[in-house]
């Protein structure tokens, strides 16, 4: 995703954004384990999608009394044509938000397979020399 539509979805998003501090240390080592230090690594026709989903997820949080930074998401990218989102939750929540997380993040995952990464038009999931991406016929050039 270009830098400006990341930053706009970090803005909105406190659960999106790098933390403080993303690696851990031990002793002499370092090891990186905040992977949104390289951004959302999709493309920008999915930047709907994940707004949405990011509305969503605060929603499901405010309704049963948790903030927004109950929840801080790991990495989101493409992978195999898909959108991916890793999330891990910072507090104690229950079994039935953590339920309603996965669930919204399964569904955005799904529709991401029939949306275009480029542009947001209904896409295809396709895969051309073992590489799968989703896209309309018009940013596949077809």
């Amino acid at each position: 995703m270009n830098k400006e539509n990341t930053a706009k979805l970090m803005e909105k998003y406190s659960f999106l954004r790098v933390a403080e501090d993303p690696f851990i240390r031990k002793g002499n080592e370092s090891m990186l384990y905040d992977l949104m230090l390289f951004g959302i690594e999709t493309g920008d026709g999915w930047y709907n999608l994940i707004d949405n989903l990011c509305a969503t997820i605060v929603k499901t949080l405010k309704e049963e009394g948790y903030s927004e930074d109950t929840i801080k998401a790991d990495q989101v990218k493409e992978k195999f044509g898909g959108l991916r989102f890793y999330y891990h939750f910072e507090k104690e929540v229950s079994k039935e938000v953590q339920q309603r997380i996965s669930e919204v993040i399964g569904m955005t995952e799904e529709q991401s397979f029939r949306t275009c990464e480029v542009c947001g038009k209904v896409g295809k999931l396709e895969e051309a020399n073992s590489w799968y991406s989703t896209k309309c016929d018009e940013c596949r050039g077809v």
